[in-house]
């Protein structure tokens, strides 16, 4: 499971994994840009991530059921949701591990500046001002959690 704000490297960390272990890496923002395009309406955007993850995860818990890795690259900004895909993946067999993303604020802002200047294929454009936004949705796991927990 991999946890972190827009620009954290989840998506490099996901390849990675996915090579290393190896793993079959599963994220929603290649699959919601190939079904609403670059610049979806929030509303539609929200709704098609919600029935992405439940996509997703039947795909992950069939795979896991085979003995393969499975990189969930959804964020997992809220408290709830890792509690809970990790509470899935437990009753699968699996054993989940967060990977938390966590670099400093100007490095986020370093890195989105630079991607949104030459916006990779299958990329959201997430502006500075958006980053503002969305940092304080952003809920810090931590070893209350009771997750594995490596930190990145």
């Amino acid at each position: 499971m991999l946890c972190g704000l827009p620009g954290s490297g989840k998506t490099r960390l996901a390849r990675e994994l996915a090579e290393g272990l190896p793993a079959i890496s599963l994220d929603l923002d290649s699959w919601a840009l190939s079904l609403l395009g670059q610049t979806p309406p929030p509303a539609q955007l929200h709704d098609l991530l919600l029935r992405l993850k439940d996509l997703h995860w039947s795909t992950a818990r069939q795979l896991l059921a085979q003995g393969t890795n499975v990189v969930l690259d959804f964020g997992f900004w809220k408290r709830a949701e890792r509690l809970e895909f990790a509470r899935r993946a437990r009753e699968s067999g699996a054993r989940p591990v967060l990977y938390f993303l966590d670099p400093p604020e100007e490095v986020l802002r370093s890195r989105l500046a630079d991607r949104n200047r030459n916006l990779p294929p299958a990329t959201y454009e997430i502006t500075l001002e958006m980053l503002e936004v969305l940092m304080p949705r952003f809920e810090r796991p931590d070893a209350g959690e009771g997750i594995e927990m490596k930190l990145i």
